[in-house]
């Protein structure tokens, strides 16, 4: 995550937030996240699924061999499975496998709308606050838009926005994806809720960056 975001392109990010909302009263929050699900329960199940797997090679190497085998040789069989299970647990593709493409989506969006409150973006007076919610470990993009922007956009315009930003991602320009996207949803935002003198900052410009 560092990596990525450095704090020159969280300052760059930070001053896309500030230009694309200085032409509307509504706000921006981009939040990117490394997961939005546990890892543990997976991670054991993938070690206990190789350790069932080394009993099981056991008991077959003790049924067909016509000699008694070594318990060194049990052991490192036992060892082998959970140390095969354990590098499985640490491979994000397995993992996605695992929880299926359904469930990922499923908890991304739970999490987004969970995030939509905590970000304080439900809170904007004039309902035009948005949620631009990156998880990576899912690969997946949500943006959840407050009720007065989402009702003059609609869910195909904010699907698409996503696709291109998780396309950025896979892309390895991750950066320039987001940029896009906060322009795209600061010129929806200013045309239906054009900015004035009068409004204020109600949320932080900054890009939100969980570790």
């Amino acid at each position: 995550m560092r990596k990525i975001f450095t704090d020159e392109v969280r300052a760059r990010l930070k001053e896309r937030v500030r230009i694309a909302e200085g032409k509307t009263t509504g706000e921006i929050v981009p939040l990117v996240v490394p997961r939005s699900m546990s890892l543990a329960p997976l991670r054991a199940s993938l070690v206990l699924a190789g350790l069932l797997i080394g009993w099981a090679c056991t008991f077959a190497e003790n049924a067909l061999s016509p000699f008694p085998v070594p318990f060194s040789w049990i052991t490192a069989t036992l060892s082998t499975g959970a140390v095969l299970g354990l590098v499985l647990a640490y491979v994000p593709a397995v993992l996605r496998l695992m929880v299926g493409a359904v469930r990922l989506s499923t908890r991304v969006h739970e999490a987004a709308l969970a995030a939509f409150v905590q970000e304080g973006v439900s809170a904007i007076h004039d309902r035009s606050g948005v949620l631009i919610y990156v998880s990576l470990f899912e690969h997946r993009v949500e943006i959840v838009a407050d009720r007065a922007i989402h009702e003059k956009v609609g869910s195909e315009t904010w699907l698409k926005i996503s696709d291109e930003i998780a396309a950025g991602f896979k892309l390895r320009t991750p950066v320039e994806a987001l940029e896009s996207a906060i322009d795209r949803v600061g010129g929806l935002l200013a045309t239906h809720f054009p900015g004035d003198h009068a409004d204020k900052n109600e949320l932080s410009d900054d890009v939100r960056v969980r570790e």
